[in-house]
């Protein structure tokens, strides 16, 4: 009969070892005992090595996979996926998002391979969906590879070993990577807020409230500083400022549509607390279907300005903001260049993009605009 310390006590010596085989096989990855692509030998085997039980063994692949040490494919065995910090030999570029129709990932799958590739660099394509997880785990970490990744943050999220160790050779567009050895080129948030507020007054708008979607995404808290700053320019109150910034939450709530498309219904019955104007950074489409079922018009009774490049889509007069995916694309198109080069390595970097302007469908088209692809 045990009692409670003496549960504990088990439950820790198990950790224990689980965390010793562990610890002992990330340390042959490390060291290059076991290479890039090697197979490790088999649960059954490690766990006679190790003295470990079989679901001991097991839960300590499965942290090593968590981690970035391992590509698990089941049935077939565990592969190494680690490598040692190096440059990359070939003009090689993996350009990766988790859906080829975003706009961003449209641009970067089009006018970005062909900009690569009139320089001579080979261009992979890889669609989360299309391709697995570890898979792409395992092109980013690949001797002979670069990477521009899109709006995938879980991919290096979780990852504690694999991109701080290609990060000479990984650039991440959109949001900031979370890893302060890699390079992020993102929006410039504030610039684009000031525009916002400043076409609204322009306008006449002086009640305007900002939509976000998690406000603890760092590009968010970017964003919301520098609307705050606008709206107590504008003589707004600490209350007033509070309650016309309306949260998503995504992290709480996931991408759930039915919450998503329910929330925007009770900020718009309630009227946005009475603003005129609203600044929206995402789901536009299901923002523009409520406004049409409560028989709010655009612009007329709501003054609306979506950001991004994917309202261009939108069959409706609203305005939107050209984020410049095209300098994106290009900043690291150079910075790749430079390194292959053998240029210094920008640690940390952030290369913020100043957007093109807005732009209003039914009277003009972005600057520097391409045809969408």
């Amino acid at each position: 009969m045990y009692n409670g310390n003496e549960v504990f006590i088990l439950s820790y010596s198990r950790n224990i070892k689980r965390n010793k085989i562990k610890d002992a096989l990330q340390q042959k990855i490390t060291s290059a005992q076991y290479a890039f692509g090697e197979r490790l030998p088999g649960i059954h085997d490690l766990s006679k090595e190790y003295s470990v039980s079989y679901v001991t063994a097991g839960k300590a692949l499965k942290i090593l996979e968590s981690e970035g040490y391992l590509r698990c494919q089941h049935g077939v065995g565990n592969f190494v996926c680690y490598i040692k910090p190096a440059p990359a030999v070939c003009k090689i570029v993996n350009f990766i998002a988790p859906d080829s129709n975003h706009y961003v990932a449209r641009y970067l799958f089009h006018e970005g391979k062909a900009l690569f590739e009139q320089s001579g660099w080979e261009v992979r394509l890889l669609e989360i969906g299309d391709a697995s997880l570890a898979s792409v785990i395992s092109e980013i970490n690949s001797p002979d590879a670069y990477s521009v990744i899109s709006g995938v943050r879980p991919i290096w999220e979780n990852f504690t070993a694999t991109l701080g160790h290609v990060a000479n050779r990984a650039v991440v567009l959109g949001e900031l990577s979370g890893n302060n050895d890699i390079t992020s080129i993102i929006a410039d948030e504030p610039a684009t807020v000031r525009m916002c507020l400043n076409h609204f007054k322009q306008r006449g708008r002086r009640n305007i409230a900002l939509v976000c979607t998690e406000l603890n995404n760092d590009l968010e808290l970017f964003r919301a500083a520098a609307w705050r700053s606008g709206m107590t320019k504008l003589k707004h109150d600490f209350n007033w400022i509070n309650r016309h910034c309306f949260n998503f939450k995504l992290k709480e709530h996931g991408i759930d549509y039915n919450y998503i498309r329910g929330s925007i219904r009770k900020w718009l019955e309630n009227r946005l607390n009475g603003a005129d104007a609203v600044i929206l950074p995402a789901f536009a489409p299901l923002f523009l279907e409520e406004c049409r079922n409560l028989s709010i018009r655009i612009p007329d009774d709501l003054d609306v300005i979506a950001i991004g490049r994917g309202a261009a889509d939108l069959q409706a007069d609203i305005c939107y903001v050209d984020n410049n995916i095209q300098a994106h694309i290009r900043y690291a198109f150079e910075i790749l260049e430079n390194r292959f080069a053998g240029g210094p390595h920008d640690q940390g970097s952030w290369y913020f993009c100043p957007p093109n302007g807005i732009i209003n469908p039914s009277i003009n088209k972005p600057s520097n605009s391409r045809s969408t692809p």
